[in-house]
Protein backbone atom coordinates (compact mmCIF):
# COMPACT_ATOMS: atom_id res chain seq x y z
CA UNK A 1 0.00 0.00 0.00
CA UNK A 2 1.11 3.56 -0.71
CA UNK A 3 0.98 5.80 2.37
CA UNK A 4 0.80 9.56 1.93
CA UNK A 5 1.25 11.75 4.97
CA UNK A 6 0.43 15.43 4.70
CA UNK A 7 1.35 17.86 7.48
CA UNK A 8 -0.28 21.27 7.73
CA UNK A 9 0.45 24.24 9.94
CA UNK A 10 -1.45 27.53 10.00
CA UNK A 11 -3.60 26.34 7.08
CA UNK A 12 -0.64 25.60 4.80
CA UNK A 13 0.97 22.32 3.78
CA UNK A 14 4.47 22.14 5.23
CA UNK A 15 5.33 18.56 4.26
CA UNK A 16 4.21 15.64 2.16
CA UNK A 17 5.77 12.19 2.46
CA UNK A 18 4.93 9.30 0.14
CA UNK A 19 6.09 5.77 1.01
CA UNK A 20 5.37 2.21 0.01
CA UNK A 21 4.25 0.39 -3.08
CA UNK A 22 0.69 -0.15 -4.31
CA UNK A 23 1.14 -3.76 -5.44
CA UNK A 24 -1.93 -3.37 -7.64
CA UNK A 25 -0.30 -5.26 -10.48
CA UNK A 26 2.88 -7.08 -11.50
CA UNK A 27 6.17 -5.23 -11.16
CA UNK A 28 6.54 -2.84 -14.08
CA UNK A 29 2.79 -2.93 -14.79
CA UNK A 30 1.44 -1.37 -11.58
CA UNK A 31 -0.72 1.50 -12.83
CA UNK A 32 -1.42 2.91 -9.36
CA UNK A 33 2.29 3.18 -8.61
CA UNK A 34 2.91 4.66 -12.04
CA UNK A 35 0.20 7.28 -11.50
CA UNK A 36 1.34 8.25 -8.01
CA UNK A 37 4.97 8.33 -9.14
CA UNK A 38 4.08 10.64 -12.02
CA UNK A 39 2.16 13.03 -9.79
CA UNK A 40 4.86 13.07 -7.12
CA UNK A 41 7.68 13.52 -9.64
CA UNK A 42 5.86 16.46 -11.22
CA UNK A 43 5.18 17.93 -7.78
CA UNK A 44 8.85 17.66 -6.85
CA UNK A 45 9.94 19.24 -10.12
CA UNK A 46 7.47 22.12 -9.67
CA UNK A 47 8.63 22.75 -6.11
CA UNK A 48 12.28 22.64 -7.17
CA UNK A 49 11.69 25.15 -9.95
CA UNK A 50 9.13 27.47 -8.34
CA UNK A 51 9.70 27.38 -4.57
CA UNK A 52 13.31 28.00 -3.50
CA UNK A 53 14.45 26.53 -0.20
CA UNK A 54 12.32 23.37 -0.22
CA UNK A 55 13.83 20.19 1.16
CA UNK A 56 13.22 17.54 -1.50
CA UNK A 57 14.25 13.91 -1.07
CA UNK A 58 13.75 10.89 -3.30
CA UNK A 59 14.87 7.45 -2.12
CA UNK A 60 13.66 3.98 -2.95
CA UNK A 61 9.94 3.87 -2.15
CA UNK A 62 10.04 7.27 -0.40
CA UNK A 63 9.45 10.80 -1.64
CA UNK A 64 9.64 13.60 0.93
CA UNK A 65 8.87 17.29 0.37
CA UNK A 66 9.27 19.86 3.13
CA UNK A 67 8.47 23.56 2.81
CA UNK A 68 10.22 25.45 5.63
CA UNK A 69 8.63 28.81 4.75
CA UNK A 70 5.24 28.16 3.15
CA UNK A 71 3.73 30.97 1.12
CA UNK A 72 0.97 31.41 -1.46
CA UNK A 73 3.05 29.90 -4.27
CA UNK A 74 4.17 26.84 -2.31
CA UNK A 75 0.62 26.32 -1.10
CA UNK A 76 -0.74 26.40 -4.66
CA UNK A 77 1.84 23.87 -5.84
CA UNK A 78 1.35 21.53 -2.85
CA UNK A 79 -2.49 21.72 -2.94
CA UNK A 80 -2.49 20.98 -6.66
CA UNK A 81 -0.41 17.84 -6.06
CA UNK A 82 -2.63 16.83 -3.15
CA UNK A 83 -5.81 17.24 -5.24
CA UNK A 84 -4.30 14.97 -7.89
CA UNK A 85 -3.36 12.36 -5.28
CA UNK A 86 -6.84 12.52 -3.71
CA UNK A 87 -8.36 12.00 -7.15
CA UNK A 88 -6.30 8.82 -7.51
CA UNK A 89 -7.28 7.74 -3.99
CA UNK A 90 -10.97 8.00 -4.94
CA UNK A 91 -10.57 5.28 -7.56
CA UNK A 92 -7.63 3.36 -6.08
CA UNK A 93 -8.27 3.62 -2.35
CA UNK A 94 -7.62 -0.08 -1.93
CA UNK A 95 -3.96 0.53 -2.79
CA UNK A 96 -3.27 3.93 -1.25
CA UNK A 97 -4.22 6.09 1.72
CA UNK A 98 -3.79 9.76 2.53
CA UNK A 99 -3.51 10.98 6.12
CA UNK A 100 -3.40 14.62 7.17
CA UNK A 101 -1.88 15.87 10.39
CA UNK A 102 -2.68 19.43 11.45
CA UNK A 103 -0.10 20.94 13.79
CA UNK A 104 -1.23 23.43 16.40
CA UNK A 105 0.13 26.95 15.96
Amino acid sequence: MIHIRVTEKDGKIISLVVTGHAESGPYGQDLVCAGVSSIVTGLGNALDEMVPGCDLSCRENCFSFKVPHPDEKSETVMRTGLVQLKTMEEVSGKYMEIETEVLKP
